[in-house]
């Protein structure tokens, strides 16, 4: 049997063609036909920096608020290069988990300065008042 494809001479029950590798298909008449290959159009994207983010934004909530910051803009620009895909969705769930910690770790981090501040200018303003300790 010939190959349609490459015009090579192939044994009468193969299911491939050897010279070009392609997958024969017999049609009404029991004519072999080389079976087209599946096309896909779907490409590997590169995965993003969830566990990252993931792990900032945890910290930033339990031992270094300043770690939430980064948390929260890592996470936000990598949410939009999901968006715009250009990185895989695989951790679109720990990335917002990620950004969501960070934004919380961001928040505490700008409260615990404010009680802060308050705090020192508490005790400059006791102190002055009342002379020294």
């Amino acid at each position: 049997m010939e190959c349609p494809k490459c015009g090579a001479e192939n044994h009468e029950e193969a299911k491939f063609c050897l010279q070009c590798g392609a997958s024969f298909q017999t049609n009404e008449n029991g004519e072999a036909q080389p079976q087209t290959p599946i096309q896909t159009n779907q490409i590997q994207l590169p995965r993003g920096n969830g566990v990252l983010i993931l792990v900032l934004g945890i910290l930033g909530l339990v031992l270094c608020p300043p770690t939430g910051i980064i948390a929260w803009i890592m996470g936000h620009q990598e949410l939009n290069k999901i968006r715009l895909g250009q990185i895989s969705k695989q951790d679109e769930g720990i990335t917002r988990a990620g950004k969501i910690l960070g934004i919380i770790g961001t928040i505490y981090f700008i409260l615990l300065t404010i009680f802060l501040a308050i705090y020192i200018i508490f005790i400059v303003v006791v102190a002055t008042r009342h002379g020294s300790w």
